[in-house]
């Protein structure tokens, strides 16, 4: 019997989302997610896992494409004798119409878990796989139920898609404990659902993981993204990550105050791009918010973003505050003068930041910038 296994974890790959977002750059970027999803199988075959799996949310829905089932189907398939696992998640659940419960469908190296929790032993690589799926969009029941495992030699890998909770916390999408994990009888748990990759922790014997998802979706997926290659054995997991996105989502916050000018604003942004983001900004997806105080006619976003369209995707946010003009209070004879001057009143009587922040509503509001 083997002392160790290695397997490929990933999760949430999304294959078929949308992306409309993105509008013109939409269909580009769904091929990205497909290439990303090959990428992964041959970085199984260089690492030479014993298992790949894929904790959930293969597909971004429960009924998919005819030509990306047959697309996924065929790359699992051309990995044989290599084992392949799947778990159906809250995006991808296993329906009437699901490509998971097709008889003769998928090819005979891979092993599908798309109802309540099942136990498969793969006693030739030395792996006991215990998985449960979604049959819904929601599972608010925990599907980790506490099991007591043979001590025969084989490693115990688990499959789920599912949200970790403190004791008695709820969530609709397969709520799981840490005394449930410690309890599992365990090796490894691959976890998916979560979009943010999570370190590796221990609940007992077991070490447990997200992943994250392979390729961000929508800004607050930021950074890199990819999946987890663990050496599994008895006594503890080395596990390491493998960035496997095609592109990056980024999101920075550029203060434009004493900026004058559109290409003044693009130049200032293109360096504060190439020193958070890196050289290779340009080929990733960026959402900048414009912060800081900017004179009237000053800022165009459009006009910055035509200045900087050699990048692949750029969505500018203005959320400056217009500059107060003194010679206009001082005239004291309009309606946003007026509200100023009966603000700069109460200081003292008012924290400054509230009376800050009452201001620069005031003004954006005055501006049209809060509609």
């Amino acid at each position: 019997m083997t002392d160790s296994v290695r397997i490929l974890h990933c999760a949430d790959l999304h294959l078929g989302a949308a992306h409309i977002s993105l509008g013109a750059r939409s269909r580009t970027r769904r091929t990205e997610f497909r290439n990303t999803f090959h990428r992964i199988t041959e970085l199984a075959k260089k690492e030479e896992v014993n298992l790949l799996l894929v904790a959930g949310d293969l597909f971004d829905l429960p009924v998919v494409p005819e030509d990306i089932c047959v697309e996924v189907r065929d790359a699992f398939a051309a990995l044989s004798p290599l084992r392949v696992a799947l778990c159906s998640g809250n995006h991808d659940p296993a329906v009437s119409d699901s490509v998971y419960l097709r008889e003769d469908f998928w090819p005979d190296n891979v092993t599908i878990f798309s109802s309540g929790m099942r136990v498969e032993e793969f006693p030739e690589i030395g792996i006991r796989l215990v998985g449960a799926g979604f049959t819904g969009a929601y599972s608010p029941h925990t599907q980790l139920r506490r099991m007591v495992l043979p001590e025969d030699g084989l490693i115990n890998i688990g499959l789920m898609h599912g949200t970790i909770v403190s004791e008695g916390q709820g969530s609709d999408h397969n709520p799981i404990t840490i005394r449930q994990i410690e309890n599992s009888g365990l090796d490894y748990l691959a976890l998916g659902h979560i979009h943010t990759r999570k370190a590796p922790a221990r609940a007992g014997k077991t070490t447990y993981a997200y992943s994250g998802c392979t390729e961000g979706r929508k800004f607050g997926e930021n950074g890199q993204k990819g999946v987890y290659i663990a050496d599994v054995s008895h006594n503890g997991c080395d596990v390491r990550f493998v960035p496997v996105c095609e592109r990056r989502l980024e999101y920075e916050e550029f203060d434009i105050t004493g900026l004058n000018g559109n290409g003044e604003i693009a130049e200032e942004l293109r360096e504060l791009l190439t020193k958070t983001v890196g050289p290779d900004y340009r080929e990733q997806i960026i959402r900048v918010t414009l912060t800081g105080e900017a004179e009237s006619g000053v800022l165009s976003t459009e006009a910055v973003e035509v200045l900087l369209s050699d990048i692949w995707f750029l969505d500018l946010i203005d959320d400056t505050t217009p500059v107060i003009d003194r010679n206009e209070l001082e005239m004291g004879n309009t309606l946003k003068a007026l509200f100023i001057k009966k603000l700069e009143e109460r200081a003292g009587e008012v924290p400054e930041k509230r009376i800050e922040l009452a201001k620069k509503l005031c003004l954006k509001a005055f501006a049209g910038k809060l509609l």
